[in-house]
This record gives C-alpha cells, structure tokens and sequence, in this order.
C-alpha cells in the first residue's frame, strides 16, 4: 500500500533525523523557529496527515520563536516565548528537552503508563511517543491524540480509564483485525 509506505518513510525519516541518543544534545534552534527550518517541532508537525496531528498552537510544543509580539499571558525574551515556570528560554528548554526524553524512552521500551505520567502538552507527548515506539510492525501506541478520539477509537468512554489505559485498549482491538497491518488498522478507526 502507497499510502502505509510514505507513512512509514516519514517515520522512519524522523527516527533518523533525531535519534534517541542525540535528543539530550538537542539546541533550542533546532527544537523550534519561526521560519520551522528543520526543526524538531516542524518535523513533528509535517507528519500530521499521515501519522497524527499534535496540534499546531505554539504552546503545545512548550516554547516557540514568535514573529509578532505574543499574548503577554506568556513569558518571553526578545526571541522566544514559553508558558511555563522557568525563568529564561534556556531554562524552559531544558525542562521541555528533559520531558521529551522521558518520553521517548518510555515509549521505546513500551512503558505507557510512564508516559502518562510526564505534564506535557498530552496531544504533543503522545505524537512524540508515537514516533519513538520500538516498532513499526507491532505498535503499542496509535496516533489518535485527542482525548475523545481516542476514547472513541478505544470503544471506550469512562472517564477514569487514563490515556495508556485507552491506547491499550485500542491495541486490544487491533488483535480482532490480524490480518491488518497496524497502519491499515489506523486508517480504518
């Protein structure tokens, strides 16, 4: 299928270009800009069509290189502006860059409900997720980031049952469709 090897192309492409191990060393620069270049952030939001869209409100991605003045809800500096605690840009950064590793190796090593447990733009940590799961035969994470399409894609709407819990649930359902790739699968929900 064409569309499932683009798709998978994309996700491999992003592998390649930001690997696990070089995320720590990861500069602010190329987390985020205003022009998007090839940044961290861009990448993420480039495979939206075909695995997921995060979002694109600057402050999903936690700080963001604006171009007009931003709302003054945020802190800024005279390049970035970020919602968060942290007194500087570099500062939130580190914060940003240490969470995204948590994440990506949670997601690595299958550890759902330690993603869970990572304050993160919920959308954006589980795009990131995603993009970082051992495999792209066996998935244990989908890319369904809204709360209700999941819960929907999950066949499941009690409130109690957590994001990991819900991604579960749709893996679960996959096993009924064995003779769909996981991308076929997707497609269908």
């Amino acid at each position: 299928n064409k569309i499932e090897k683009e798709a998978k192309d994309q996700w491999n492409a992003f592998r390649e270009k930001w690997p696990i191990k070089n995320l720590s060393d990861m500069e602010l620069g190329q987390y985020c800009s205003k022009d998007g270049g090839n940044s961290f952030c861009k990448a993420l939001y480039e495979t939206r069509h075909s695995l997921g869209d995060p979002g694109e409100r600057p402050e999903h991605y936690g700080i963001w290189e604006f171009s007009n003045e931003p709302d003054n809800k945020f802190k800024r500096d005279a390049t970035y502006a970020w919602p968060g605690k942290s007194d500087t840009a570099k500062g939130e950064f580190k914060n940003i860059i240490d969470k995204i590793r948590k994440i990506a190796d949670a997601a690595s090593n299958k550890e759902l409900d330690e993603i869970e447990k990572i304050d993160f733009s919920a959308a954006l940590k589980w795009k990131i997720a995603f993009m970082y799961q051992p495999s792209w035969e066996e998935w244990c994470i989908y890319p369904v980031f809204s709360e209700g399409w999941q819960r929907f894609a999950a066949g499941n709407y009690d409130k109690s049952k957590t994001r990991a819990g819900l991604q579960r649930l749709i893996c679960e359902r996959k096993k009924l469709f064995a003779d769909e790739s996981c991308y076929e699968f997707y497609q269908r929900m």
